[in-house]
């Protein structure tokens, strides 16, 4: 929201074809973490944000044992959330389905993979909260 403050960066990539549709991509830069990749996906004619990708690799620091050195490999982190079926309540429009992935590349060669899937059943505003909710117990 305020990048000159924050000194972060968005690059327009252009239109780039994501899941067989062609979507508006940006990327952004943090200031504040180099190693970090954010590519934002949006549905040019809506303006709605479909997609979003973030990848980051990092090279774990020596572990003290000389055996290990050359099995240290770099560790990868990937996580891409998906937004669709959009609906309209009271004027405001929201994604009714998010798809969540997270996958890590660990030192040892192995892949870890997490899917979440959610579907929302109704959509509501203005809703009364309990403030028992919030308290720590």
């Amino acid at each position: 929201q305020n990048l000159a403050a924050t000194k972060a960066k968005v690059q327009n990539l252009g239109i780039k074809k994501i899941d067989g549709k062609d979507l508006l991509a940006l990327q952004y830069s943090s200031k504040h973490s180099t190693d970090m990749q954010v590519f934002l996906y949006f549905d040019p004619e809506t303006g709605r944000h479909l997609h979003t990708v973030y990848t980051m690799n990092r090279n774990e620091g020596p572990t003290g044992d000389i055996r290990s050195i050359p099995y240290q490999r770099e560790i990868k982190y990937r996580m891409e959330e998906r937004f669709s079926d959009f609906r309209t309540e009271n004027g405001m429009t929201l994604p009714a389905h998010y798809d969540l992935q997270w996958s890590e590349e660990t030192q040892n060669g192995s892949t870890r993979l997490f899917d979440w899937d959610l579907t929302a059943d109704q959509i509501v505003h203005n809703v009364a909260l309990d403030p028992a909710n919030f308290e720590i117990k």
